[in-house]
């Protein structure tokens, strides 16, 4: 064909020829549900360690609010040459207590 004929031909609008391209995806799609199913076991697994920590931090917090309430009960009665033992004493039956509460 001469370039005339190719001008010829594309004014008419004739149908040269067709061009087609496909990709499979499968692979993709695989990829991207399992990549789904991680982030949401990910986020379950987040949750369950937040729950934690904030168990942790509340026990944390028990344990020296107990602490606490126990050297001040002995101090505050006078008992500084037995402030281990009664600290000790204290400390059980407060953290009794706290054991029933919960």
């Amino acid at each position: 064909m001469k370039p005339a004929d190719l001008d010829i031909a594309h004014t008419h609008r004739k149908l040269q020829g067709v061009f087609a391209a496909a990709r499979d995806v499968t692979e993709r799609k695989r990829f991207e549900q399992a990549l789904q199913e991680k982030n949401i076991e990910l986020e379950r697994q987040n949750r369950r360690v937040e729950e934690a920590n904030r168990l942790s931090e509340f026990l944390a917090n028990m344990s020296h609010e107990l602490r606490t309430t126990a050297e001040r009960d002995c101090l505050n009665r006078g008992n500084h040459s037995r402030t281990f033992s009664c600290w000790l004493s204290r400390s059980q039956s407060t953290g009794d207590r706290a054991i029933t509460a919960v």
